[in-house]
């Protein structure tokens, strides 16, 4: 019988830490066996109850997809509620394949937090959540940070800290309270051998499929309780009517995201999944317009800076070009025209930009807003390559020069692979 057990949940000052043991195959799952989240604020009047969510959120859906019981003293009841909500919504999500595994509580506790509308915004610095800060921001409390792949307390990492500054000047400069959260779970968990025995039935990585908006949500439920505030806000990756295809079976999503509740009153906001992905960037642009504040938009992922030649850092650029923004107002470094930037360097990247993809889901309402906005574009020698550039001709190209470029290191790399 496979088993975890949540056998120690201790909170001391600000960090509370979780130890597990396991039955059957879930220890081969884990790097170690204990967990910590690490808050700003004094966290040992939160109840036990409300501080287990976490950890049980973190490893819920590798319960359910290795069909294995969890084990812990005590849960809210109300999230308790809300978490077979939350099973059936991956359920249907996943519908192809049955879930097994079941939580098991000795005690159920009843909490309550008080009734309002003051919200933690969850913040990473790119356009969905800067789109939501915007949409939601009289009843914005805490803009709060997480940061989950250390390896130990101790540790530091330029990534986090660069995040961290990210997210304290975006506060400084909107009059709001920023937050921070380290934690180890995503590297105590052993990500690789829960893909290795499991992406078949999940249709993507476990951090993709199940992980990364359950954890961040659930994280940030202490620290609402402990400030009394009744929301947490995720903002949409994705908007709303698309397939499984499309999102490719992600976490986060608004008939995922909004079942998490807890503490009777405790409710979760996945805003903006009626919106596209260039509404959300009109949204940024007028608002930087309208206030005149240089809004830095982070969006190349684990990166310490924008690298904009990425191809998320790409879209990014020409979806405020389109909307009649200088991409430096929103975080982007590139010297001289923008034009001059990319036709001179297209060949090199282009067939990192995943084209296909891009063009049909991006590029497409880019460059219809592009036409339909022309006359308030700033960078019109730029928009005009864009609009006319044969791409796949590139791709091809660029795909050539690389393999020209990089054949023995290919080799290699494919011999090294397959020994």
């Amino acid at each position: 019988m496979n088993g975890i057990i949540l056998d120690q949940i201790r909170a001391e000052k600000n960090v509370v830490r979780c130890r597990l043991k396991f039955q059957g195959e879930m220890a081969a799952f884990f790097n170690k066996d204990e967990f910590f989240i690490q808050y700003e604020d004094d966290i040992e009047s939160v109840p036990q109850s409300i501080l287990a969510i976490p950890f049980v959120s973190c490893i819920a859906g590798l319960t359910w997809i290795a069909d294995s019981q969890l084990w812990l003293d005590e849960i809210d009841k109300t999230f308790y509620r809300a978490f077979a909500r939350l099973k059936r919504a991956y359920q249907e999500l996943h519908s192809d394949y049955g879930f097994g595994g079941e939580l098991i509580p000795s005690v159920f506790k009843e909490n309550s937090t008080p009734a309002n509308e003051r919200s933690i915004l969850l913040f990473g610095g790119g356009t969905d959540c800067q789109a939501s800060f915007i949409r939601n921001e009289s009843n914005i409390d805490t803009v709060l940070n997480i940061f989950g792949w250390l390896g130990d307390i101790k540790d530091e990492d330029p990534v986090e800290k660069h995040d961290l500054q990210v997210t304290e000047d975006f506060c400084s400069a909107m009059g709001k309270t920023s937050a921070h959260i380290r934690s180890n779970i995503f590297s105590a968990l052993n990500l690789k051998e829960i893909d290795r025995r499991f992406q078949k039935k999940m249709h993507a990585g476990y951090w993709y499929a199940f992980l990364h908006s359950m954890a961040f949500i659930s994280m940030a439920i202490p620290l609402a309780w402990k400030k009394s505030l009744s929301q947490i806000i995720i903002a949409s990756s994705f908007g709303k009517g698309v397939d499984k295809k499309t999102h490719g079976y992600c976490a986060s999503l608004v008939t995922t995201d909004s079942e998490f509740s807890w503490a009777e009153n405790g409710n979760t906001l996945h805003d903006g999944y009626e919106l596209e992905r260039q509404d959300k960037v009109r949204l940024i642009v007028d608002y930087q317009k309208k206030t005149g504040k240089q809004m830095f938009l982070q969006v190349c992922s684990f990166n310490d800076r924008n690298c904009c030649v990425c191809g998320k850092c790409f879209r990014t650029v020409i979806q405020i070009v389109a909307e009649g923004g200088d991409p430096r107002l929103f975080g982007f470094s590139i010297e001289g025209s923008l034009y001059d930037f990319y036709s001179s360097r297209a060949l090199d990247i282009v067939h990192t930009w995943n084209y296909r993809k891009e063009q049909s889901r991006y590029w497409a309402p880019t460059v219809a807003r592009m036409k339909e906005n022309y006359e308030a574009i700033l960078d019109k020698p730029f928009a005009d390559w864009f609009m006319t550039f044969d791409f796949a001709k590139a791709e091809k190209q660029g795909l050539r020069k690389y393999y020209k470029k990089n054949f023995w290191k290919i080799i290699k790399r494919k011999l090294k692979i397959s020994g």
